[in-house]
């Protein structure tokens, strides 16, 4: 668990960086907090991992994956990322990023369940705890 005033800094340079990359009509589909990198000399944060990146449009558009087919570590992926029929943008981005800056503050997921079908229906239909409590 970090301190909120770190994970603050983290938050503004990696909603930066997916501005950047919603610039270019790309989603990274993958953040996680083991995607998050730090650099200890001056604090820098990049995000990293970026296999699952897609254009959204545009002439790079294309399939990389298969329809259905969940890419991503399953704690972190936003509820259209899950196999529900929303298209997937740069929201689910926000989103993912949202759940990994919650596992920053709290040391553990937004919404967990005890297997990967009980945590798929959370993260389609939960609301998570409040990070304070």
């Amino acid at each position: 668990m970090l301190d909120w005033r770190r994970v603050l800094r983290i938050a503004i340079q990696l909603a930066e960086a997916l501005q950047a990359v919603a610039a270019y009509n790309m989603i990274h589909r993958n953040i996680t907090p083991h995607n998050i990198l730090i650099r200890a000399s001056d604090d820098s944060v990049k995000l990293s991992d970026l296999v699952f990146a897609k254009a959204i449009s545009g002439t790079r558009l294309e399939e990389i994956t298969s329809p259905g087919q969940l890419v991503g570590e399953l704690v972190y992926l936003s509820p259209e990322q899950t196999g529900t029929e929303r298209p997937i943008d740069f929201r689910s981005d926000i989103y993912s990023l949202g759940a990994s800056l919650y596992a920053l503050l709290t040391g553990r997921p937004p919404l967990e369940g005890r297997n990967s079908s009980e945590t798929l229906h959370k993260i389609q239909y939960d609301i998570p705890a409040a990070p304070t409590t």
